[in-house]
């Protein structure tokens, strides 16, 4: 989606359950991504094995509530 003057709202999900989401009126903590290789790195803490799997991004902009989804498989390194 590209960007603009509008306003957007983000959220990741997994299966059914909201993990992360952002309003442009609320002021909460932001996810930084890296890229690596070409690849997408996400760095979580506190989480298990059993957080890997498929995850979808979600992107909705206001005024004509264009969205625009991405899912993608993730996997669960512990150290």
């Amino acid at each position: 989606m590209k960007s603009s003057n509008r306003k957007s709202e983000m959220q990741t999900q997994a299966g059914s359950s909201r993990v992360y989401a952002t309003q442009p009126r609320l002021t909460l903590p932001y996810l930084t991504f890296q890229r690596t290789n070409g690849k997408e790195v996400v760095i979580l803490e506190r989480v298990g094995l059993d957080s890997a799997g498929v995850y979808k991004c979600e992107v909705m902009a206001e005024t004509n509530f264009q969205t625009e989804f991405r899912e993608a498989n993730m996997t669960v390194i512990c150290e």
